[in-house]
């Protein structure tokens, strides 16, 4: 998926005003969730995104961390992480939350989504999950 068909679904799907908008949820919602995954599996989920989002996983992600020290938090601190970094209400965040994931679902293969979940707490399934049906 091209960089400008997906700031368009993210924009769509969530109801934000602007590219804008819909860009830095991407940046915001990419570089919370590289939080929450080892940068091997990272690595691979990013390489199938537009090249100006490759690197949004990595901004939060310490260079120096292994697989031992991924955050393993709930999906609840995912969301209050994007609500405050995005300065939204909680629900807001995981509406926006929920619209990039599907986005981000919808841009990748399978193939390189499914290590990304199974690196992730159990409950952050229903977050891309619930977008796909």
């Amino acid at each position: 998926m091209q960089r400008d068909e997906f700031l368009k679904k993210v924009q769509d799907y969530s109801g934000l005003d602007s590219e804008a908008e819909a860009l830095q949820m991407t940046e915001i919602f990419l570089a919370t969730l590289g939080e929450w995954v080892y940068r091997t599996e990272a690595n691979k989920l990013s390489a199938q995104l537009p090249a100006e989002f490759q690197d949004f996983m990595f901004k939060q992600q310490d260079p120096e961390q292994v697989r031992g020290q991924t955050v393993h938090l709930p999906l609840e601190e995912f969301y209050n992480r994007i609500k405050s970094r995005a300065d939204v209400r909680f629900k807001e965040a995981e509406d926006r939350a929920r619209a990039t994931a599907r986005v981000l679902a919808e841009a990748v293969s399978p193939g390189a989504l499914e290590p990304v979940l199974q690196e992730l707490p159990e409950d952050f399934r229903q977050l891309f999950t619930a977008v796909s049906s």
